[in-house]
């Protein structure tokens, strides 16, 4: 409540920690208990509190809103609202019984709270649990906010504050010190992968509507609801350049064009070549796959979003590889979709998420054992890409920091979910060392490819000879970075 009453233009888009005039309407989701809970009450407290304070709860009838029903009972400005923040539907209804009582007066403050962890390691997270999470903690606070804009714009516009302020008009998204990739807090004893992504794309969400919000009067802010102070002094876990001996075996994802079919050919061109180049592709009868045809490698079809079709690609590789395992992992395939704030959707969401996030979890976790091999069998000490590596290929667009290219490039669901790959990255670097493995996130630069409809400011040759310089470079230092 501190941080709200102190808020000005200079914290728009900032993620804050907790300890740091009257609102009108104010609607927090996610109010049934804990944190959602704890602010409505802080605000019926206040001495001049709300007009309006709306709390939602997923369900009216469920046993933990007694003490939110209570409230209501006792103070005539709490309206209770029944809301799935994954279904727009709901949210459609939640709005017009807001509208109901707000009338032209707008929504002064929206606090999208609702919000889920599930507690799965490296080892055990999985496509659904991280698709339900993200959905909840990522793609829930944009559709409220989307929905919700319009009566945020009209309460901007009837404030007589000159300054964003969340006096003013704001939307406060309860993030969490587990999206901070820097910190990594509590690693040891609670790895949330899924939980760790979706905070970090919210808070590559938040930074997004920062950007576009202000021209309308519109604060946007994460907040992160407690802190807990760590010794983490190391650099692991950083964002390295595109400008960084033998691979025995590496797989590439998404190969069949662009920088996955660059990367391949330029393996295949090294004095001395992989003993084995395993490339995937979503169609092995497409057109695009007749350049990889043509060079002889080893080609397999692969669905990166379904479980099934990896485990398949692992089982082929292996029969290969043997003993000697798998060298280094290249996970590029993924898909460029997206829109801007005002017409960006759950389904785009959901569909970069998939391929673009879970897509590198779930092939990392299927080529672990092999990674541990190759690992194990190498007489290196230290880390590298030449002993065992996952290269997750991200893109200076998941720059939360950067924000590059946002007038031209908006497209907020791919900024997630790479933000989100950056996280999954940090995460494995700090689980997989132990085994031996290096795992870094390359920004391969923006190139000249049909993903970014040629509008890039390097070729693919530039990139991919880039790509390749740094993976002889990278060492235990660059371990869980992003690099350029």
């Amino acid at each position: 409540m501190t941080v709200l009453s102190k808020l000005c233009e200079e914290d728009n888009g900032t993620f804050l920690d907790y300890l740091g005039h009257r609102l009108p309407c104010v609607l927090v989701t996610g109010s049934d208990r804990g944190i959602g809970l704890g602010l409505v009450k802080r605000f019926l407290e206040l001495p001049s509190p709300p007009k309006w304070v709306f709390a939602t709860t997923l369900d009216l009838e469920g046993k933990e809103t007694k003490e939110v029903k209570e409230l209501a009972c006792n103070h005539p400005n709490l309206v209770l609202l029944q809301l799935d923040v994954t279904k727009p539907e709901s949210i459609q209804a939640a709005l017009k019984e807001v509208e109901k009582c707000v009338g032209e007066s707008g929504l002064t403050l929206l606090i999208n709270n609702a919000g889920i962890g599930l507690f799965n390691d490296l080892e055990t997270e999985n496509a659904k649990d991280m698709m339900t999470v993200y959905s909840i903690n990522t793609i829930g606070p944009l559709l409220m906010s989307q929905a919700f804009l319009p009566l945020l714009k009209k309460a901007a516009w009837r404030s007589p504050c000159q300054e964003l302020s969340s006096s003013q008009a704001a939307i406060i998204n309860i993030s969490s010190s587990a999206g901070s990739m820097e910190v990594m807090l509590l690693w040891d004893k609670w790895e949330v992968i899924g939980y760790r992504c979706s905070k970090a794309a919210l808070n590559m969400l938040t930074k997004c509507q920062s950007l576009e919000y202000p021209p309308y009067g519109i604060l946007s802010v994460c907040i992160h609801p407690g802190w807990v102070r760590t010794n983490y002094k190391d650099d692991n876990g950083t964002f390295v350049d595109w400008l960084g001996g033998q691979v025995p075996c590496v797989l590439v994802t998404g190969s069949d064009r662009g920088i996955g079919l660059g990367l391949v050919k330029r393996f295949l061109e090294l004095p001395s070549p992989p003993k084995w180049v395993f490339a995937t592709t979503l169609d092995l009868e497409g057109e695009d796959n007749q350049p990889l045809t043509d060079i002889g490698i080893i080609l397999f079809s692969s669905d990166v979003t379904k479980l099934e079709s990896v485990q398949e690609v692992v089982k082929e590789v292996q029969k290969c590889v043997g003993e000697s395992g798998l060298t280094l992992l290249i996970n590029n395939a993924g898909v460029h979709v997206g829109s801007d704030l005002d017409r960006e959707n759950a389904k785009d969401m959901m569909k970069a998420y998939s391929v673009n996030t879970i897509g590198p979890l779930q092939m990392s976790q299927a080529c672990l054992p092999l990674l541990k091999l190759a690992a194990r069998r190498n007489p290196c000490q230290g880390l590298s890409a030449c002993k065992a590596a996952i290269i997750n290929i991200s893109s200076i667009l998941s720059s939360i920091e950067l924000l590059d290219r946002w007038e031209t490039f908006k497209k907020v669901a791919y900024r997630c979910s790479k933000t989100a790959l950056n996280m999954l990255t940090k995460c494995q670097s700090l689980d997989y060392s132990a085994h031996g493995i290096l795992c870094v996130a390359i920004h391969p630069g923006q190139v000249n490819t049909t993903g970014t409809k040629m509008e890039g400011n390097i070729s693919l040759e530039e990139s991919t000879k880039g790509i390749m310089t740094v993976l002889s470079m990278l060492s235990e230092e660059d371990n869980g970075t992003f690099v350029d």
